[in-house]
């Protein structure tokens, strides 16, 4: 630690303050709602890494990378929407039968 500059610290700490406030959001998110739908918003990391790479480190990716990276997130996109309007009806009919 004694031979990083003031400018890394800051990133280290800020790194630290932000992966404690992302964890406690999941274990949030975890207690309030189904497991499937929290871990499919995990996926939503990679647009956020594409952008640093971009930003940060001035990486350039070729198409094949970043169509893949389009298809993952627009599947996981569509999932949590298709959850969100049918999945109230899905856990509804569930009840149902368990009575």
């Amino acid at each position: 630690m004694v031979y990083y500059s003031a400018e890394q610290s800051i990133y280290i700490a800020l790194t630290g303050i932000f992966s404690a406030l992302n964890l406690t959001c999941l274990v949030i998110a975890y207690q309030n709602d189904s497991s499937a739908t929290v871990s499919l918003l995990a996926y939503i990391a990679l647009v956020y890494a594409f952008v640093a790479d971009v930003t940060i480190f001035q990486l350039t990716f070729v198409f094949m990378e970043l169509l893949g990276a389009a298809v993952i997130t627009f599947f996981n996109l569509f999932t949590i929407w298709y959850k969100m309007k049918y999945g109230e009806d899905e856990d509804e009919a569930e009840k149902q039968v368990e009575e």
